[in-house]
C-alpha cells in the first residue's frame, strides 16, 4: 500500500516530493491522484461505471491511510448493498442513490438543490400547460 500511494503521490502532487519535508508514510492522496492524473491521462475514456468505482475505491484507499475505519466500512457495505440491488432490480437508477460517493460530476450545487429547482420547474411547466388550455378553449 505504501508504495502505491507513494507513486501516486509522486505523479499527483511532483512540487511537494521534489521539495522535500516530511512526508505522511500514508498519504490519502488516491482520491487527488485519480482527479487530477488518472481522469486527464484517460481524456475520457472510462466507461461511468468504472468512475464510480474509482472514485470509491479511492475514498476506500483514502479512508483506510487516515485510519478512519468506521467511514471505510460504513463507504464498503453501501456499495455491496448497491451493487447487490442493482443486480436484483436490473438498474442502477434506485441503487445508485445508496451509495455515499457524490454523483458524478463537480458541483457547488447540492443535490437537494437541485431536486427543488426541478419541482419548481415542473410546477412552472405544468403552470404553462393549464394557461395554454385555458387560453385554448376560451
Amino acid at each position: 500500500m505504501r508504495a502505491g500511494l507513494k507513486a501516486m503521490r509522486e505523479f499527483a502532487e511532483p512540487t511537494e516530493v521534489l521539495g522535500g519535508g516530511r512526508q505522511d508514510p500514508l498519504p490519502a492522496i488516491a482520491m487527488k491522484y485519480l482527479l487530477t492524473v488518472l481522469n486527464t491521462a484517460s481524456e475520457g475514456d472510462l466507461s461511468r461505471r468504472d468512475k464510480r468505482e474509482l472514485k470509491t475505491l479511492a475514498t476506500a484507499i483514502d479512508f483506510l491511510a487516515r485510519g478512519k475505519m468506521a467511514q471505510l466500512g460504513d463507504l464498503l457495505i453501501q456499495r455491496f448493498k448497491s451493487v447487490e440491488t442493482s443486480s436484483q432490480t436490473k438498474s442502477w437508477r434506485i441503487a445508485q442513490n445508496q451509495e455515499l460517493i457524490g454523483r458524478e460530476g463537480a458541483s457547488t450545487t447540492s443535490h437537494k438543490e437541485r431536486e427543488i429547482a426541478a419541482r419548481v420547474a415542473l410546477r412552472e411547466a405544468q403552470m404553462q400547460e393549464v394557461f395554454r388550455k385555458q387560453s385554448g378553449s376560451g
